[in-house]
């Protein structure tokens, strides 16, 4: 999906976590980092996660996620959102 707005001339920026089956090409995040990958404006940031973690340490970092990316979102200028 962001390939395609990409070459319909749209600028794209996505926001992701730390997943220890990915590679963004970023550096390791110790911290919120900001990058291009293929032509996508990155924005990482450092929660780590894992199917190997527990219940309740995965609801942690998907909630502290949800939050940062939510201050993130009302900070960033957009014309369209999408949250998946």
């Amino acid at each position: 999906m962001a390939q395609h707005l990409l070459a319909q001339g749209h600028s794209v920026t996505m926001v992701c976590g730390v997943v220890d089956t990915a590679d963004t090409g970023l550096e390791p995040a110790t911290r919120t980092v900001r990058g291009t990958v293929d032509g996508i404006d990155v924005i990482q940031l450092n929660f780590p996660y894992s199917n190997r973690h527990s219940l309740a340490r995965r609801a942690w970092n998907f909630l502290r996620y949800s939050a940062a990316a939510t201050r993130l979102a009302l900070k960033e200028d957009y014309d369209v959102l999408f949250a998946t």
